[in-house]
């Protein structure tokens, strides 16, 4: 910690080792990939909103099957941050069928 913050300050320090401590424990875009509907959703937080974010900037078309049953499969909070960043920044990355049917899935959730 002292070297890193000697080199960036403190603030900085702190938030690089905690993102280290969550990016150790994150389930890698690759093992969702090899296992959409088994690989672990992260317990902590901090660690499903990191993935949520990871998800969001890999999936491109030849993957959006795949990362979506994943995604399908977080909590729902996490669904809808992780489809507003893909929404934003890779609108191409998923059909208009593949984001319909996310949005049937989670309409009862949005009506509740």
């Amino acid at each position: 910690m002292p070297l890193i913050a000697g080199t960036v300050s403190e603030g900085m320090a702190i938030e690089f080792l905690t993102y280290c401590d969550i990016y150790k424990d994150l389930v890698t875009v690759e093992d969702v990939l090899a296992n959409p509907t088994t690989a672990p959703i992260p317990k902590e937080p901090a660690c499903k909103y990191a993935l949520s974010g990871s998800l969001a900037h890999k999936i491109n078309p030849e993957n959006a099957d795949k990362l979506n049953v994943y995604i399908m499969r977080m909590p729902f909070e996490f669904q809808l941050l992780c489809m507003r960043q893909v929404m934003a920044e890779r609108p191409t990355a998923l059909t208009p069928d593949q984001f319909r049917d996310w949005l049937k899935i989670i309409s009862p959730v949005i009506q509740d």
